[in-house]
């Protein structure tokens, strides 16, 4: 096979000419081939993520075991739901802190992502890479890229156009020089899908800087958070949680906090009173609106804003009927009932 090398290391040059390569390359991931891509990380050895047989090639030209599961490249955090279901909220506060950059997210997975590409897993790791070449082709390819390194499994991982060359040259379609790998380790994958979130390989992303980030955020709101265990021995603040519960912009809502305490909920639309439930209600009112949130988008429900939040009680219980709080959450369309025991949402 001849390999295309196409240098992309001078973005500033003919555009014309930058756009067509790029258009190139778009083209022969969407025809199911095989290309070489810069990253911030290491050199990537791109095929279409949802094409089982181009995922296949990948672990046929790396020689790598296909119970190893390979990692979705994608152009920012607006595409998680293409490719993932029952995305946590402290997903989307980890993405606009740290994509694009060297941090992989564990994720449920659509149904669309392949068996192949997930070694059979119900999970599926997926990050924005920080390099501009590959962003524009995966931008133009339209489709999330499967990229492990892009190397023979047993060698160096390749942090340079030539490196790949000498390496896998004459096996993939076309390599993309687009210089080298500012970070040279792989990505900092982290998985979401356990509680609290796990660490399953250092790279690129400090740990540190995601705990400082949890940190800040826990200062910020003036919440004291203990840290979480991960099986590692390190720790990452539970504030990450934290922080995910109350990235609720999109409804309109803000939450507020004094000394670890949900102090009040406020917007444009909500007026709201007694904000934390009486004890034994076992769930904050952060909590069920993202209940009340996942709810929404596993329906599909156009969200309008929120109007009113508020603990109440309701009959509850087929065979013995009795009071339990709930939390009842008025939008400007429908109302909405969180069961603070249960967790279930009822009502629209």
């Amino acid at each position: 096979m001849q390999t295309i090398y196409y240098d992309l290391r001078d973005t500033k040059g003919q555009q014309k000419e930058i756009e067509d390569k790029i258009s190139a390359a778009a083209k022969i991931l969407r025809e199911g081939g095989l290309v070489a891509l810069p990253t911030e990380t290491v050199y990537g050895l791109g095929a279409d993520g949802t094409n089982p047989d181009a995922v296949r090639r990948i672990f046929e030209v790396k020689g790598r075991p296909q119970d190893n599961p390979l990692i979705l490249h994608v152009t920012g955090a607006q595409w998680l739901p293409r490719y993932c279901v029952d995305i946590p909220p402290v997903a989307y506060t980890l993405t606009r802190k740290f994509w694009p950059g060297p941090l992989t997210l564990i994720l449920k997975r659509q149904s669309t992502v392949p068996n192949e590409t997930t070694a059979g897993l119900n999970t599926v790791g997926v990050r924005c890479p920080n390099h501009p070449v590959t962003l524009a082709i995966i931008r133009e390819a339209g489709l999330a890229i499967a990229a492990p390194s892009a190397n023979t499994s047993g060698r160096p991982s390749c942090t340079s156009a030539q490196d790949v060359m000498e390496d896998v040259g004459g096996r993939v379609d076309m390599v993309i020089d687009g210089g080298s790998c500012a970070v040279g380790v792989e990505s900092t994958v982290l998985d979401l899908t356990r509680e609290p979130p796990r660490l399953l390989r250092p790279g690129g992303l400090p740990v540190e800087d995601i705990e400082g980030f949890a940190e800040e955020f826990c200062r910020r709101f003036g919440y004291e958070a203990p840290l979480c265990q991960l099986e590692n021995g390190r720790g990452i603040a539970s504030a990450v949680q934290l922080a995910g519960e109350v990235s609720v912009a999109n409804c309109g809502v803000e939450m507020h906090f004094e000394g670890g305490r949900l102090t009040s909920v406020s917007g444009a639309h909500v007026s709201m009173e007694g904000a934390v439930p009486e004890p034994g209600a076992r769930m904050t009112c952060v909590t069920a609106l993202m209940k009340f949130l996942d709810h929404r988008n596993a329906s599909g429900a156009v969200c309008s804003e929120v109007r009113d939040v508020q603990c109440v009680y309701q009959l509850r219980g087929a065979s013995t009927p009795r009071l339990r709080p709930v939390w009842e959450i008025r939008t400007d369309t429908y109302t909405y009932y969180v069961d603070c025991e249960t967790g279930e949402v009822t009502g629209r």
